[in-house]
Order: C-alpha cells, then structure tokens, then sequence
C-alpha cells in the first residue's frame, strides 16, 4: 500500500469550539481546535491543534494577574513569566 486516503460520506468537522472558564474568577473563553486528519502512517489519524494557543495563554496569564492584583492590593508586586528546571 503506498497510499492511504481517509474519505466520509459526511463533512468531517474543520474544528471544535469549547467555552470553557480556565480558573475560578476569570471570564468566559472561546477555544477553538482546528481538526485534521494525518494519514502518514498505517492508520488515519486525527489531530487538533488549539488555533491562537500562545495569544490566548498570555491573555489568561494577564487576566490571572489581574484577579490576584485586585484581590491582594499592594501587598505582593506580581509579574508574568515562566519557570525552568
């Protein structure tokens, strides 16, 4: 077999949307996975990928940031960033 072809009588779906609330006291989120099929290997495969991954972390990030700001005032100086081991 040199090829392999995933084929549906229906329209598979281009993606997934969940509204989803990532932590308690943060607004309402639209995510959005982008559906494909991979057929590179013995077997067809489908594959999400979260349209807008990065922007929308970071807008979580800062609204996170926010909510801790308000709730703690100036008590603690928060910033965004990331840990390494």
């Amino acid at each position: 077999m040199d090829q392999i072809g995933a084929r549906s009588k229906k329209t598979l779906p281009a993606a997934l949307q969940f509204h989803v609330v990532p932590f308690e006291g943060l607004t309402e989120k639209l995510i959005t996975l982008r559906i494909s099929v991979i057929t590179g290997g013995p077997a067809p495969e489908l594959k999400r990928r979260w349209i807008g991954e990065e922007v929308r972390r970071e807008n979580i990030g800062r609204e996170f940031k926010a909510v801790l700001e308000a709730a703690l005032g100036s008590t603690l100086k928060l910033s965004l960033g990331s840990f390494t081991d």
